[in-house]
């Protein structure tokens, strides 16, 4: 709850800090309508299908997130489509880190 009625964070780091992917789908439901985070470096977090999701869902809502490092999070080929495709609908990220995801092609 802190984090989406948090008004001064603007960059939040917790790459390498171990998350599960339950944090991770806590953290994504928190930022869907934060207002004031710019930058979230996330990598090294476990994800699962779930956060993923939730992952999707926040980039389709959040209008602030300029910055977003998932790398080495296990992203699935699967959930990189539904990410680039709710990227479509996203007019502030400028910049991704997705380095160490493997992709086929459908990605």
């Amino acid at each position: 709850d802190m984090l989406s009625h948090n008004s001064t964070l603007t960059e939040l780091n917790v790459s390498w800090c171990g998350l599960t992917p339950q944090s991770c789908v806590s953290i994504f439901k928190a930022l869907k309508h934060n207002s004031s985070l710019k930058k979230l470096y996330i990598s090294s977090a476990k994800f699962d299908q779930a956060a993923s999701e939730a992952l999707v869902d926040m980039l389709s809502h959040n209008s602030t997130l300029t910055e977003l490092n998932v790398s080495w999070c296990g992203l699935t080929p699967q959930s990189c489509v539904s990410m680039f495709i709710a990227l479509k609908h996203n007019s502030s990220l400028k910049m991704l880190d997705i380095g160490w995801t493997t992709f086929d092609q459908a990605a």
